[in-house]
């Protein structure tokens, strides 16, 4: 359940990142996806760093680091199923 809870956020980060950039029409094309898969990745390590490093009983999974960057995946494909096409702009604002 971990798992899928740590996938679950990061799909509502990575969409609400993604309709943010889309709506100020930054990066088109493939580097939309290049720089939201890059941030889940940064961000899902500093996560598991500081978990790892700064809360007592905690420990860093690098299984969860898999299932943010699979939710941060995952936003690029509820992007396209709420607005029909691919992240990068969105037609109408």
């Amino acid at each position: 359940m971990d798992k899928v809870l740590h996938a679950t956020a990061f799909a509502f980060w990575g969409l609400t990142l993604s309709i943010a950039w889309a709506k100020q029409r930054l990066f088109p094309g493939r580097a939309f996806a290049i720089r939201l898969i890059g941030l889940g990745v940064i961000f899902g390590t500093v996560l598991e760093v500081v978990q790892g490093a700064w809360m007592a009983g905690r420990t860093a999974d690098p299984w969860d680091l898999v299932a943010d960057v699979a939710g941060t995946a995952l936003a690029l494909g509820l992007f396209k199923w709420i607005f029909g096409r691919w992240p990068g702009r969105i037609a109408a604002d």
